[in-house]
């Protein structure tokens, strides 16, 4: 992942060689204000095995067959290290009912952890940047964008701009996906409405995540992203005189391209997938 100051603004690019089927599921932690970054979920539900390899011998032989949908930290809270003396009733009970006899208390939510931030001007200035692959832990699945159906006359502008680029360097155009172009915009309007430039958002995750989540299948992905630059002549030769970003422009693996902006502080997402 890239992020750096150009001009009066700010650029980001980020990218995956991984398919949408293969990419983990990941969860935003905050690494600093208005910014997040991904990590793989550990709390994954285990198989009946899976929960036998965390169990005492002596109780593994009483673990009821149709035992599932738990975690390791599930495990954990309902059979204590330690816990030998329960019988197959009991044992059977906490797994199949989720508790362990002992009042709980509620926990507090964890305080979110914070991902490094974008570097903060003194003034308002335009920022961008590339994006690698991630996934979200959420608890509500947020909603998806409404297919609006259109790409506007900006984001075309910038998939033209864009595959004039790649022509001179003798590639082949990127095909505009309107899909695509939605899941972008949604990035954008993310970014704006929750006060945040990063790849990771805290409300979808990694683009990545992002992406499949929205049913848009890839073999590769990547993103490139930007605040404040007010044309599109000016982010994509933000976006140019950036390496990583250039990068991402200038890949022969990527078939697709999707653009969304906001108006409203000027901020832009540039999606981009292989098929």
């Amino acid at each position: 992942m890239e992020g750096l100051q150009v001009g009066q603004g700010q650029i980001s690019s980020d990218f995956t060689t991984n398919s949408s089927k293969e990419f983990p599921h990941t969860k935003p932690i905050q690494v600093q204000h208005a910014k997040y970054e991904f990590a793989v979920q550990d709390s994954v539900q285990l198989s009946r095995d899976e929960i036998a390899k965390l169990l005492p011998g002596d109780i593994t032989k009483h673990l009821p067959q149709n035992v599932q949908h738990l975690t390791p930290e599930d495990i954990a809270r309902l059979i204590p290290k330690g816990t030998t003396q329960l019988t197959p009733e009991q044992i059977s009970e906490r797994l199949n009912t989720g508790t362990n006899g002992t009042k709980q208390e509620a926990s507090p939510t964890p305080k979110q952890q914070t991902e490094q931030p974008a570097p903060s001007p003194t003034a308002p200035q335009p920022k961008t940047e590339q994006a690698e692959e991630p996934a979200v832990e959420k608890e509500q699945t947020p909603a998806k964008p409404t297919q609006s159906g259109d790409i506007s006359e900006i984001e075309q502008q910038v998939i033209e701009l864009t595959n004039a680029e790649r022509r001179n360097n003798g590639l082949a155009d990127l095909q505009a996906d309107t899909a695509l172009s939605n899941v972008a915009r949604e990035k954008s309007n993310d970014m704006q409405t929750n006060n945040y430039f990063s790849h990771t958002s805290p409300t979808y995750g990694s683009p990545f995540d992002m992406i499949r989540d929205f049913d848009v299948s890839y073999n590769s992905a990547g993103e490139n992203i930007a605040q404040g630059q007010r044309s599109a002549e000016e982010v994509v030769q933000a976006w140019m005189d950036s390496e990583g970003h250039r990068a991402n422009i200038m890949n022969g693996d990527f078939t697709h391209i999707g653009v969304g902006y906001i108006e409203e502080g000027h901020y832009w997402t540039q999606m981009f997938i292989g098929r």
